[in-house]
């Protein structure tokens, strides 16, 4: 392809091809050549063999660093890069090289350097290509390396640079949108401006444009040069702190919240947030962590060993497990959970000593051409004594060991013991409310353990030694919140709750707003005053209706589910007059959403019959809620329904092209997960004829086209996400209905 001579230099000196290099303009077309063929080692031979009658090329060094990195030398492409930089220190290209090398290598503090020497050395407000790339590969480093802090303040100078930009708007929501990212990690933000009577205001807020224009060491040099005025306003070492970890700089970082929290003039709970917010960051983490152990067990008499194992009382079929593993050159014969006791005969009253959990999994294993029969067991090292005493009353005795190898699965232990891992007879009548209780009991046992438990962010003590020190409630109360952030938002208060009991600590007080506001912007004022992550105890029943709907929106975009949902209800209880359609229609989503996750179709539908009715009413088109409408019915399997409401929505709603296109996307989905059943299917009947076997039960189940007849709704199951090897937990066919909170 031919160089365009008026484009920029890709060495990064600001120049203009025909104003830099105009002589080279044949061999910029050549390395272009090599790039579009991925022929990058051919090309890093060609680049060396010119930078020896041009060792300082700049356009030179940024292909040599390129075809560096596209061949796996990262070290050399990082020594690359940091000759380059310390050749050409105002070079943006050289630092966004270097930056890149070093994120490559995960040097965080070194790539992080490297990338605001290249923002501050830009002229101008057009940030180059260069530097759009460098930010998303430091930031996705810093996030798959587990630094989120960092990780989120990057994708958020990202998005600020380049709005349009898809991969970094993806890279945004991969840190903005997932559950598991704790609220107060995404939203705790630097001030942008310092009170009107702090006496270096103006240098202040000079640092403030500086840090938001992504000129971090810059704004960082004037907040330092304003420390000795830190105890007058404790938020300048607190905004020092945030500025510092941006920088991957820990342990500053750490110290000058430490001395934010340190100030007298520091609000209970502002001071209980940065305590939070310190233990939320904590590398690699706040909480002791298990490893899944593997140990297999040799059995000498595999037809012995299994006549007992099948009536073992303790050992429930999981053939789940076994299907999701099926896929191994040796899968095992059989799959099961490992319990604590027999599956319990009563269904109601039922105590957490006669309910039994599921503790390990054990994977079958029969005779090979080279190796003996065997038993894998899965489980945390804990477990271990368990596990073998399990496998001794089972068997008669403990077989031989003959491995014991840790495997990449990981539990925090806070998680392990908090997470219920009931299990019933399949088909037995256990209420909701049943279930309920044993939840609750279950709860105050782990806030026993709890209490006692050292935990490493705690100093290596426990909540009731912790409890006895300086601040110790403060750091108490930031612990409770820390674990309640491992919940979803449907149980982490009730487990907060319960904490808070055993400690002695108080719950946090209602934000009450007051009487009433002037003005809608007052309203708002007040309320963006308010950190994100307590929307949750805000009372949202006693303000305008204008800016109910405003929050709302904020909300819907950033608050997680159980804000939503209380803005949602809120909304829904306003007379319909005074609002638009857009705002009524958001809260019916969002409480039609939750009734689906909640399993409760019935609510699901009858808010859908609610909103088509209110969007009749208003001369609004229904598309959105027919589809809303499809999707539910067709998790409950009400075929005979489907065909009138998709025919509805392509017949009467053709010129709404989302509505079209979400139920085009979705049939295509379900075909292409039909192929893909067909083929699995035709996979395992292969394997089960070449080992001899009947091959008349798939382990993967009918999936019928939705104009089939109807069938029997499938009983589902919720899975806890701990330590399963390649599998969930639940279990089917003769096992367990597993009920697991979260």
């Amino acid at each position: 392809m031919a160089i365009d001579l008026y484009s920029l230099c890709p060495g990064g000196r600001g120049k203009k091809i025909k104003f830099c290099c105009p002589d080279h303009v044949k061999d910029l077309e050549q390395i272009d050549a090599f790039l579009e063929g991925e022929q990058f080692a051919a090309g890093l031979a060609f680049v060396e063999n010119l930078e020896k009658s041009r060792p300082d090329c700049a356009c030179l060094t940024e292909a040599k660093c390129l075809f560096q990195r596209m061949i796996g030398l990262w070290e050399q492409a990082y020594e690359t890069a940091v000759a380059f930089a310390a050749r050409e220190p105002k070079n943006v290209v050289a630092h966004t090289e270097l930056a890149i090398s070093a994120a490559l290598l995960d040097k965080p503090q070194e790539a992080v350097s490297a990338l605001i020497d290249a923002i501050e050395n830009v002229e101008g407000d057009q940030f180059p290509v260069a530097i759009v790339q460098a930010m998303l590969t430091v930031g996705v480093s810093f996030y798959e390396n587990g630094r989120l802090y960092p990780a989120i303040a990057v994708a958020k100078q990202l998005q600020a640079f380049a709005p349009q930009d898809q991969a970094s708007n993806e890279f945004l929501y991969r840190c903005l949108g997932a559950e598991t990212v704790p609220l107060m990690l995404k939203e705790q933000v630097f001030d942008l401006e310092a009170p009107a009577d702090f006496e270096k205001k103006v240098e202040y807020d000079e640092a403030a444009r500086l840090i938001a224009r992504g000129c971090w060491k810059k704004g960082r040099a004037i907040l330092e040069s304003l420390l000795p005025l830190g105890e007058s306003w404790p938020n300048l070492f607190r905004n020092l702190g945030i500025l510092v970890l941006w920088f991957a700089e820990e342990e500053v970082g750490r110290a000058y919240i430490e001395r934010y929290l340190a100030s007298p003039n520091v609000d209970a709970e502002d001071a209980i947030d940065m305590e939070t917010f310190q233990f939320l960051r904590a590398v690699p983490t706040w909480d002791d962590v298990e490893t899944t152990v593997k140990r297999t067990y040799t059995l000498t008499d595999f037809d012995a060993a299994f006549e007992k194992i099948l009536s073992s009382r303790i050992l429930l079929a999981n053939p789940r497990l076994r299907a999701a593993v099926a896929h191994l050159e040796v899968p095992p014969k059989a799959t099961f959970n490992l319990l604590t006791g027999p599956l319990s005969e009563k269904t109601e009253n039922l105590t957490l000593a006669e309910v039994p959990t599921q503790f390990a999994f054990a994977f079958l294993f029969g005779k090979q051409t080279d190796r003996e029969a065997r038993i894998e067991t899965y489980a945390l090292p804990s477990e271990t004594a368990r596990v073998e005493a399990a496998l001794t009353e089972i068997l008669g005795a403990l077989p031989p060991l003959e491995s014991e190898e840790p495997q990449d699965t990981t539990v925090l232990w806070t998680t392990n013991e908090s997470t219920p891992r009931f299990q019933f007879r399949d088909g037995a009548p256990i209420s909701q409310a049943t279930v309920e209780a044993l939840f609750d009991e279950h709860l105050n046992v782990f806030a026993d353990n709890w209490f006692e438990h050292p935990y490493k962010i705690l100093g290596g003590v426990s909540p009731k030694e912790t409890l006895a020190a300086e601040n110790g409630s403060r750091r108490v109360e930031a612990l409770v919140r820390v674990v309640g952030s491992t919940f979803t938002p449907e149980f982490a208060d009730r487990v907060m709750s319960v904490l808070r009991t055993k400690a002695g600590l108080s719950a946090p007080e209602p934000i009450v707003p007051p009487a009433s506001f002037a003005s809608k912007e007052e309203t708002l004022a007040f309320f963006r005053r308010v950190p994100l992550w307590r929307w949750g105890r805000l009372t949202v029943d006693a303000f305008r209706t204008d800016a109910l709907v405003e929050l709302l929106q904020i909300a819907n975009l950033v608050a997680p589910r159980d804000v939503k949902e209380k803005f949602a209800r809120e909304t829904l209880t306003r007379p319909s007059g005074e609002m638009e359609y857009e705002a009524r229609a958001i809260a019916y989503s969002i409480l039609v959403d939750a009734a689906v996750l909640a399993q409760d179709s019935d609510k699901a539908l009858e808010l859908i019959a609610e909103a088509t009715e209110y969007a009749a009413s208003v001369g609004q088109p229904d598309a959105q809620w027919n589809v809303l409408e499809f999707m539910t019915r067709f998790h409950r399997q009400e075929y005979d329904k489907l065909r009138d409401l998709a025919q509805h929505v392509f017949t009467e709603h053709q010129d709404d092209r989302q509505a079209v296109q979400t139920l085009q996307e979705f049939f295509a989905r379900l075909n292409s997960a039909a192929q893909m059943q067909a083929q699995a299917e035709a996979a395992y009947r292969r394997q089960a004829q070449a080992q001899g076997g009947a091959a008349s039960a798939s382990p993967f189940g009918g999936a019928p086209s939705p104009f089939d007849a109807p069938q029997a709704p499938a009983q589902e199951e919720k899975s806890s996400g701990l330590w399963t090897p390649g599998s969930d937990s639940g279990s089917s066919n003769g096992g367990s209905r597993l009920i697991i909170p979260d």
